[in-house]
């Protein structure tokens, strides 16, 4: 989950006239700023102390005031590219056939890409590499999460990361014992898409072992990977959902074929 999940659920959840609201709904009304903001800044414009700024972030995120800021000023400048939905249910809203009659041809073509052979091939490619690292954006929905936990259960060395910068930087720690999975496939063709092509190929040169989940007409992602899932790109945030989908299936199979519960 995002700081900016987190910050706005705190806040929706924080009952009305408590300090915790107060400072969270000064936060969420003046996010464009809180980059420029001192804690000292930050306090005195909320009418709270700087123990108490640090108190709530503490309870909002777990992090010191200064990750905040660099946290809510990446997910401000990824937030158009993760949240991007390009009026596609607007499209349909006065077609509501042709809204589902698109998301089933959606799921009949991952229905044909993630055939059992594929699936199995990838879960045994799992099971057989020590460090499972996972750069997919939203990496924190609850079927990443699970799959997450299965693989630390089975003691498995895993690392997910849902933001681009971090994927660049991290690439460098993987070896011949990784498998990676990766998709770009969330976000908008053009969006930091050459240099995605670039890490996959630095994935590769140092002996990853590339799982990538691709929206169709990307094959240069494919052309990087051992093996590939791939499905029909909305452009939206149905995205999301077909990757979930994905997930669940894997974590299914892998529970199946290789936990002991």
């Amino acid at each position: 989950m995002s700081i900016l999940h987190k910050l706005i659920s705190y806040n929706n959840k924080s009952p009305k006239g408590s300090t915790a609201h107060d400072i969270s709904s000064y936060i969420v009304s003046h996010l464009n700023e809180i980059e420029n903001y001192s804690i000292e800044e930050l306090a005195a414009n909320s009418n709270a102390s700087v123990a108490t700024i640090n108190r709530q972030i503490k309870a909002i995120c777990g992090l010191p005031y200064k990750q905040f800021q660099k946290e809510v000023s990446r997910d401000l400048r990824h937030y158009p590219n993760e949240n991007h939905c390009f009026n596609f249910y607007n499209h349909y809203s006065r077609d509501k056939d042709g809204y589902f009659d698109c998301l089933t041809n959606c799921l009949d073509m991952l229905k044909e890409s993630c055939a059992d052979e594929t699936l199995g091939k990838i879960c045994m490619a799992m099971h057989s590499h020590p460090c499972i690292r996972v750069y997919v954006p939203f990496a924190h929905s609850a079927s990443k999460s699970q799959l997450q936990m299965d693989l630390m259960v089975s003691g498995k060395e895993t690392v997910f990361l849902s933001h681009f910068d971090e994927w660049a930087e991290d690439v460098m720690n993987i070896d011949k014992d990784t498998l990676l999975f990766v998709s770009n496939s969330s976000q908008p063709n053009e969006f930091y898409y050459a240099e995605y092509i670039d890490l996959l190929a630095k994935a590769k040169e140092r002996g990853a072992f590339i799982v990538s989940i691709n929206a169709l007409g990307r094959a240069d992602s494919a052309k990087s990977s051992d093996l590939s899932i791939v499905f029909e790109d909305t452009r939206t945030a149905m995205n999301v959902l077909l990757i979930d989908v994905i997930f669940n299936l894997i974590k299914v199979i892998y529970r199946k074929e290789y936990m002991l519960f």
